[in-house]
C-alpha cells in the first residue's frame, strides 16, 4: 500500500502572487494570505416519488480575500479612485504555489476581471498590534490555470 509522503504536503509561505493593474504588475511581497474560491451555489430539487432532496448546481460566486502587511499604497489608491471619480479598478491576480522540495511542481492560477468589494482599510492606529495588517476581499469575472500540479513522483511504501 502506498501513502502520501510529508514533503509533497505543500508549504503554504512558498509561492509568489502579483497583481497586474493597467499592465503594470505589482509583486505582493507584503501579502501574509491570498485565498481564491469558487463557491458553488445550489438549489433544492424536490420531485413526486421520491423522498430525497436534490441539490442542482445553478451557479457559482467567484471571490478571493487576502490580508497584506501595511503599508502599500496599491488598495488604499484604488478605493480613493473610486470615491473620488465613481470608476472601479480592475485588477488581474496570478497566484503560483511553488514548494521545491515538493515532487508534484508548481501551479499557477490567474484571476481576471477582479475588483474590490467589501471593506477596504484606509489608515490604522494600535497601540496593542505590533504588525498592522490590511485584510481585502475582491470578486472575479473569470480563471485560468497556466500550470499544473503533476503527480507525485515518490510514494511512501
Amino acid at each position: 500500500m502506498t501513502f502520501l509522503l510529508e514533503r509533497d504536503t505543500l508549504s503554504g509561505k512558498l509561492g509568489t502572487a502579483t497583481v497586474t493593474v493597467d499592465g503594470k504588475v505589482h509583486e505582493l511581497f507584503r501579502a501574509r494570505e491570498i485565498k481564491v474560491v469558487a463557491d458553488i451555489q445550489t438549489k433544492e430539487m424536490k420531485a413526486l416519488g421520491t423522498t430525497r432532496i436534490q441539490p442542482k448546481n445553478i451557479g457559482v460566486r467567484q471571490t478571493g480575500s487576502g490580508v497584506l502587511y501595511f503599508g502599500s499604497d496599491l488598495l488604499t489608491q484604488m478605493a480613493l479612485d473610486y470615491m473620488e471619480t465613481g470608476k472601479v479598478t480592475y485588477f488581474d491576480l496570478q497566484v503560483t504555489n511553488s514548494d521545491p522540495t515538493a515532487t508534484v511542481g508548481e501551479q499557477t492560477m490567474v484571476y481576471y476581471g477582479c475588483k474590490l468589494s467589501g471593506e477596504v482599510l484606509l489608515s490604522i492606529l494600535d497601540v496593542d498590534n505590533d504588525m498592522l495588517e490590511q485584510p481585502f476581499t475582491f470578486s472575479y469575472t473569470s480563471a485560468k490555470k497556466l500550470a499544473s500540479f503533476s503527480a507525485e513522483s515518490d510514494y511512501g511504501v
